[in-house]
């Protein structure tokens, strides 16, 4: 439970009984984008429950308000006095002083001068007073503004004075005699109103609740403020043991306005204890309607599944207005336990979000796949109980939980029903994005046709995505309609092809997801999956068939699609085809792309020499290093010494030691891992990832540098540098030797064997013991002696 969403104002219960703190957390996970959707979230068709829609990792999906008490309370001002200029009413409730409105007060009674700025005389609501002479309602507003510093607490208020109980009592009286002299019933609700607060922020608590018997209950006067009363009354219910009581009238409230829907939500929740269940609450209602209402509130704020009560929702209220919420609640929850997993146990395409293991065989997943069944049979049975306007939006929920269930000949039937009804245009929108997914999904393979035939539909998507408007949720800016399209290129399109080993399909998929339709494209705002993707994953043959397609005359108008709405350029895959081919070691192919760069990454230096001889890792530049190189002098570089070994076979060694160097600097723990590589993390090294790439194992591994040691030594009769090599060797061989690794599920005491273990296999090296005995004599031996721990611990241990 998100415990600051209880320290906002929530006056109803426990708001005036202790200073408010809220509680700052760092940057997380995003509450509204950390899971798989493609259903919309508001397709519950009530915007006042946006709160509540479902996010597992916020009490509320959006703490503000769905509607503002004090534009309500405008508004009916404006009514009172026959006008629609609600600013004017606003400025004079809350902008105009005790003072100005006490001056205007006694011009009317007293006859006094109105001695008032301009902006005060020219306000339409003073001068509705100018003429009416209404002073009851003059002397109303002029009571609550006396009022409100009793009432009034601020979340942020960390000095907040203490309550004067004894004045705020006194206000309390005042507020009953002038209750008793008004003439009218609107003036009465409003000093009801007031009274009541005061009681209630005076822990007043029994009088309150018969204030709202004597004050309030029997007025019949349309207002606001007759709900608000009722939350009041609920808080004192509460504070005085009538818990049954409170959760009753704060789901009353909930249901009849909009106004404090969060704070009546909170309340209701804040006056359930572990302990309590709804039964004796629901004793108290006095029909099915509200009974559905109780019930519907109380599935509201719960991430676990709420079948059961839903159910008994519809039964009741087949009209209930949360019961479309509730059901796009249950479809999220399903995207978040069903969908996510499944859809991350497929290889390929880039996870966004939060990863799942060996789901097949979690019991949890495996329920949710039954409850999902169980939500499909309800949604058809739903769709036969609502009126005729919500039958459609059922078939299409059906049809959608069959999806993500893979019953997809069910969610066609489902589909085809929900075209026999009247769809609103959000539900043709989540038909035709369903009927996409299950197209998608059916297909075995993806052929040129089949992306013919779905181009339309992701034209469509792309034009939702780019006409969308942002909505700003909790500082965050949120695009559903974006989250889709990127979903199902990222999460879906680019899986489907990396199936069918399909990698430049699949990475242009990816990097469409990167370039959102609507962001502003003059600043190219992407996330830079794409770039990453094609760095990591593509091979040289296929970045140069990449470039090829990018090239072509003859592309499809798929191929179109996918280019022109890419993060990845035809110069991004030309400047990364020279490095590739540095990655294989061929020199002449790395040369030649690196040649056609027009970024010129080819040609940027780097102020560090590849061809360094160290005996300890090291990245950082040297102090003393006033070498330069770019990767097309590195490529040259390895080229001109390839070609030594043959044009010059009695340096060969040499030759061979100088490219081991080269090949062990572009590794992970080498001094130039840039030339090769783009990111480095600090916490990678002594292990190969599983399902490594070749160029991965390479850069983890050090196999190339440590072939090329191996034949400089063989190569050469110079003990020094048969030495040298032999160590580099045994540094290669390190590296190969696989650390373990630690998981969320892993067992420590296991962990911690396999740890020893890589230890003393990572001293026992097993080129030292060649070292140590026939090379234990020369110059390099005694310096490695003193720099090298590993190679000490070896000699101490006596292997």
């Amino acid at each position: 439970m998100n415990w600051k969403i209880f320290a906002i104002i929530c006056s109803n219960i426990f708001f005036v009984s202790f200073p408010q703190n809220i509680i700052g957390c760092g940057p997380g996970i995003d509450p509204y984008d950390y899971y798989t959707s493609f259903f919309q979230n508001d397709l519950g068709n009530n915007k006042s429950l946006q709160p509540f829609y479902y996010t597992g990792f916020s009490f509320l999906y959006d703490e503000k308000e769905p509607a503002s008490r004090e534009e309500v309370l405008a508004s009916e001002w404006a009514s009172f006095i026959n006008t629609k200029n609600i600013n004017a009413v606003r400025s004079f409730i809350n902008d105009f002083t005790y003072k100005d409105l006490s001056n205007l007060y006694f011009h009317l009674e007293k006859k006094r001068p109105l001695t008032v700025a301009d902006s005060v005389k020219k306000n339409e609501f003073t001068q509705y007073f100018l003429r009416s002479k209404d002073l009851e309602t003059l002397g109303y507003i002029l009571f609550a503004k006396k009022t409100e510093p009793f009432v009034t607490r601020y979340h942020d208020n960390w000095d907040a004075a203490p309550i004067d109980s004894i004045k705020m009592h006194k206000q309390l009286l005042s507020g009953i005699q002038l209750y008793n002299a008004a003439k009218t019933d609107v003036i009465k609700l409003k000093y009801g109103y007031q009274i009541m607060r005061l009681a209630m922020y005076n822990n007043e608590n029994n009088e309150a609740i018969t204030y709202h018997e004597k004050y309030i209950s029997k007025n019949n006067t349309e207002s606001i403020l007759k709900d608000l009363c009722l939350s009041i009354k609920a808080g004192a219910l509460y504070r005085t043991g009538e818990t049954a009581k409170s959760v009753y009238l704060y789901s009353k409230a909930f249901a009849a306005t909009d106004v404090k829907k969060i704070s009546n939500f909170i309340s209701f929740n804040w006056a359930q204890d572990d302990l309590f269940n709804l039964k004796p609450a629901l004793a108290l209602c006095n029909n099915d309607k509200e009974r559905a209402n109780l019930i519907a509130l109380s599935s509201l704020g719960v991430a676990s599944n709420e079948l059961n009560n839903f159910r008994e929702v519809l039964r009741l209220d087949p009209e209930n207005k949360m019961l479309r919420t509730l059901a796009v609640r249950e479809i999220n929850k399903l995207e978040e336990t069903l969908l996510t997993p499944s859809i991350s146990t497929e290889n390929g395409g880039k996870a966004f979000y939060l990863t799942w293991a060996d789901m097949d065989s979690d019991s949890a997943f495996s329920a949710q796949k039954t409850y999902a069944k169980d939500v499909v049979d309800f949604f058809t049975e739903a769709a036969r109980e609502v009126s005729k306007n919500d039958k459609g939006f059922y078939f299409i929920s059906a049809a959608y939980v069959s999806y993500m269930s893979r019953d997809l000949n069910a969610a066609k039937k489902y589909l085809e029903s929900a075209k026999e009804h009247s769809l609103s245009k959000a539900e043709q929108d989540q038909l035709q994005l369903t009927t996409l997914l299950i197209k998608v999904n059916e297909v075995e393979r993806i052929d040129a046709a089949f992306e013919e035939e779905i181009l339309p539909s992701l034209k469509w998507m792309h034009e939702k995505a780019a006409n969308e408007t942002t909505k700003l949720i909790e500082y965050h800016d949120y695009r559903q309609w974006k989250n889709f399209y990127r979903n199902l290129f990222i999460e879906v399109l680019a899986k489907k092809y990396h199936k069918q080993n399909d990698f430049i399909k699949e990475t242009l998929c990816i990097g469409v997801a990167d370039l959102i339709p609507g962001i502003d494209k003059a600043n190219e705002a992407y996330s830079g999956n794409g770039i990453d993707f094609l760095h990591s994953h593509l091979e040289p043959t296929e970045v140069v068939t990449l470039n090829d397609l990018m090239s072509s005359s003859k592309r499809t108008s798929f191929d179109n699609f996918l280019l022109r709405n890419n993060s990845i350029k035809q110069k991004d895959a030309i400047d990364f085809a020279g490095t590739s081919y540095l990655r294989t070691f061929d020199f002449e192919k790395a040369i030649e792309w690196l040649s056609k760069s027009k970024q010129n990454t080819a040609l940027i230096k780097l102020e560090k020499n590849p061809f360094v001889d160290l005996l300890y890792d090291r990245e950082e530049k040297l102090s003393k290093e006033n070498t330069s190189f770019s990767k097309l002098d590195f490529a040259k570089e390895m080229l001109r010494l390839q070609n030594l070994i043959t044009s010059d076979p009695a340096n060969a060694a040499t030759y061979y030691y100088k490219m081991g160097l080269g090949a062990y600097n572009i590794t992970y723990y080498g001094h130039t891992w840039e030339l090769v590589q783009y990111y480095r993390s600090g916490s990678d090294g002594y292990g190969i990832p599983k399902d490594a790439s070749k160029f991965l194992k390479e850069y983890y591994g050090c196999y190339t540098a440590k072939e090329y040691f191996k034949k400089a030594k063989e190569k050469s009769s110079d003990k020094e540098l048969q030495a040298r090599a032999l160590f580099m060797m045994a540094k290669c061989a390190q590296k190969q030797v696989q650390q373990p690794t630690y998981g969320y599920t892993s067992d420590w005491t296991v962990y911690d064997n396999e740890m020893k273990t890589y230890f003393s296999n990572f001293k026992a090296n097993i080129y030292f013991p060649e070292l140590l005995k026939t090379y234990d004599q020369t110059k390099f031996y005694k310096e490695a002696l003193s720099s090298c721990s590993y190679l000490r611990d070896f000699i101490k241990t006596g292997k």
